[in-house]
């Protein structure tokens, strides 16, 4: 449920202010540009976390603040009529049409938002900033100065010792790398700036936690179903004959290595979704595949081994029917309207041996199976590990605000071992090495270990 939390985040155009929103509404849909007065209305956007949440107004950049504080001004004789003159200026229709980026960027704060004010301290602080805070500071809400480092932080101090006389809190926060823990900072501070959003700032920071660790633990049970997957997974096809069952080799390895990495690629897609990366894309480099994964095996009717269908053929009623025909040597003899029903004499003859050249209607009950996989090498489910490990890495630190895509350089797959205790090693190994065996793993336990590994190894890198 939205609450009636909102903030509006106001300055001087090009400062990074949408690049504040995005970050904070985790949102990467958001416009943002290099170009000034990129945001030409105010726009609201609703921040849902878990069963909770605020509003957050991206709003355009001041334009002619001097003429403003000066409209303003005219109509307030004392402090106690500054808010009204300001609520005047923005329902003013002649106002509007004069100072619309103005009165877009108040219209929020007279509705009641409290105010994030943006600057950026890689250029020098000068005293046309002082019109649009000293406008700011008559709204009479709740206000925080934010200082952008957009590509460095040469003029900090001067930013810090000006702003610190019109704003009640001071904070430097970079968009592009700033963590969860930096987000809930800022949480804090509006805590102590608005008492009377206190129980719903609390809520706020808590489910944005929990939010994370929930994200954490979906991307775990992705993993783990992915493994189970992939080194489950093979391509088959069957055939008549064993020459048949050769020339699909290069039709089932295509098959199975594109099945194989679309997979993978489905479930990092999956990833990226969660922690709301919708347009981010991703580098990651080829899935290389073992070599010698083509096998040929007999395959038997009904999907039986050769004792069960020896079995089942001789005390069936296909025996007594008439139905199987045995060739031999070109010549063909009606094995079931010899033997009637006499299933004792069937057993005999529906032996090991004869079995090969049974056909029933014409249709032989043996053939060849050609297959391509699963992947036996033990180091196989390291390496899916690794590979998601690494994006998961960086889409859970990456900001929203960041508009780059991502290069997932993949490291040695035994990295993924250090750092673990030797209770979850153990355990990991364990599943991995049932995995390629085609053995049956606890897909919770499994899950559980995942979840460990990806933590270890996001907070490592």
């Amino acid at each position: 449920m939205i609450t009636e939390l909102a903030f509006a985040v106001v300055g001087h155009p090009n400062k990074g202010k949408s690049s504040i929103v995005s970050t904070l509404s985790r949102n990467d849909s958001i416009e943002i540009s290099a170009r000034s007065g990129t945001t030409t209305e105010a726009d609201c956007y609703e921040v849902t976390v878990l069963d909770t949440g605020y509003k957050l107004y991206d709003t355009p950049g001041f334009q002619r603040p001097r003429q403003v504080l000066n409209w303003i001004k005219s109509r307030a004789e004392n402090a106690s009529e500054r808010p009204q003159a300001v609520k005047e200026f923005v329902n003013n229709a002649e106002a509007a049409r004069a100072f619309p980026d103005e009165v877009q960027l108040l219209k929020p704060i007279i509705d009641g938002a409290s105010i994030l004010y943006v600057v950026d301290c890689s250029n020098p602080y000068g005293p046309e900033y002082e019109m649009e805070m000293e406008i700011l500071r008559w709204c009479g809400q709740p206000r925080m100065a934010l200082i952008n480092p957009i590509t460095n932080t040469d003029y900090l101090k001067d930013w810090q010792d000006a702003l610190g006389q019109y704003f009640n809190l001071v904070q430097v926060f970079n968009p592009i790398k700033a963590n969860l823990d930096n987000q809930i900072e800022l949480m804090d501070a509006f805590q102590v700036l608005s008492p009377v959003n206190k129980n719903v700032l609390a809520s706020i920071k808590d489910a944005l936690k929990r939010e994370v660790t929930i994200w954490q633990k979906q991307s775990a049970e992705l993993l783990a179903s992915l493994l189970v997957d992939v080194c489950s997974y093979k391509e088959s096809q069957k055939v008549l004959t064993e020459a048949q069952a050769a020339l699909l080799e290069t039709e089932l390895k295509r098959r199975f290595e594109s099945n194989i990495k679309q997979k993978e690629q489905v479930a990092l897609q999956a990833v990226k979704y969660l922690f709301r990366h919708m347009r981010t894309q991703a580098v990651i480099q080829e899935l290389s595949m073992p070599p010698d994964l083509f096998d040929v095996s007999q395959w038997y009717l009904w999907g039986l081994s050769k004792t069960q269908l020896i079995t089942s053929l001789a005390v069936s009623g296909m025996v007594a029917g008439g139905a199987i025909d045995l060739v031999v040597g070109g010549a063909s003899f009606m094995l079931g309207t010899a033997v009637g029903g006499l299933t004792g004499l069937a057993s005999g003859l529906v032996s090991s041996e004869t079995i090969d050249k049974l056909k029933i209607k014409n249709v032989p009950l043996v053939g060849q199976e050609a297959c391509y996989g699963p992947i036996k090498d033990y180091n196989f489910p390291y390496v899916i590990i690794n590979r998601f490990l690494h994006l998961f890495t960086q889409i859970s630190h990456k900001n929203h605000a960041d508009r780059r895509n991502i290069e997932v350089n993949i490291p040695s797959w035994d990295l993924i071992l250090e750092g673990l205790d030797e209770r979850i090693r153990r355990r990991l190994q364990l599943h991995c090495a049932r995995l390629v065996k085609q053995k049956y793993v606890d897909h919770q336990d499994l899950t559980d270990i995942l979840y460990e590994v990806l933590i270890i190894g996001a907070d490592k890198h």
